[in-house]
């Protein structure tokens, strides 16, 4: 076991034994050494957050493998990738930023690169050799 796991081991066994005594998490303690606790505890389980590691799939659009799946799962992994690019497109276009692409596929991206694809004149090269 490593000094991290111990810690953490620690720390969540103290948590529950305070929740069973006092009916109290960690933000109910008053304890001399409750602040440290406090800090050390919120780090740990930061750092478990983040363990899913987010993996770039197209410029400025990031998911982690299981997020891809289940969107590829859902939708089909060209629809996934085109929109994904339209996404990063219109994130680099407006500056934009979210805090989940994964949500912000879900929510708009779809629906709005459905809607792209149809609006978008077809265009073919007899159009294109009119125009000059």
């Amino acid at each position: 076991m490593t000094k991290k796991e111990a810690i953490t081991a620690a720390l969540s066994e103290w948590c529950r034994c305070l929740e069973k005594i006092h009916g109290k998490g960690i933000d109910g303690i008053h304890h001399p050494d409750a602040d440290r606790f406090r800090q050390v505890y919120n780090q740990l389980t930061k750092e478990k957050k983040s363990t899913a590691e987010k993996r770039e799939y197209s410029i400025g659009v990031y998911l982690t493998e299981t997020q891809y799946g289940q969107l590829c799962k859902k939708h089909g992994t060209d629809k996934t990738i085109n929109a994904m690019k339209f996404l990063s497109d219109y994130k680099i276009r407006s500056g934009k930023t979210y805090k989940s692409d994964c949500l912000a596929l879900q929510k708009w991206v779809y629906e709005a690169f459905e809607r792209s694809k149809l609006i978008a004149p077809k265009r073919n090269i007899s159009t294109i050799e009119r125009s000059f």
